[in-house]
């Protein structure tokens, strides 16, 4: 970053002096846009759709807690006051559900931003790798 910070300043000096004696300054090398660099990502929706395999697994994980229900189980988990219980049982059991779902889509998006930052990455080490050519 310093290195590009000086070479403008370079630049900025320099344009006086060919502007001065009407001489066109040398053309300065393109970066290679970002685009140019693969992204080495497929998205989860297209793996596995609709929502990607993450997600899947967390709605698998929680069928599987909605299909341990027995209806014998409602008395031994509730008891007598069965209808207080099983709310509380149904809030609890919904905001585990969301969690989870909630935590599968980070992890997918997690993997997105670390393929993309790696992209950005190597297009910086590529621009530094070019200044050091020329210092």
């Amino acid at each position: 970053r310093e290195a590009e910070y000086a070479c403008a300043n370079v630049i900025a000096l320099l344009k006086k002096t060919y502007d001065e004696y009407g001489v066109d300054p040398p053309p300065l090398p393109c970066p290679i846009p970002l685009t140019s660099y693969p992204l080495e990502y497929a998205a989860p929706q297209a793996v596995c759709p609709p929502w990607g395999l993450k997600v899947l697994e967390a709605l698998e994980t929680i069928q599987t807690w909605v299909g341990e229900k027995h209806p014998d189980a409602a008395k031994a988990l509730y008891g007598e006051n069965q209808d207080d219980l099983k709310l509380q049982h149904s809030v609890h059991l919904a905001s585990r559900a969301v969690r989870l779902v909630f935590e599968a889509f980070q992890k997918q998006d997690d993997e997105e931003k670390n393929a993309r930052l790696e992209r950005k990455n190597n297009q910086v080490m590529d621009r530094v790798g070019f200044i050091k050519k020329h210092q």
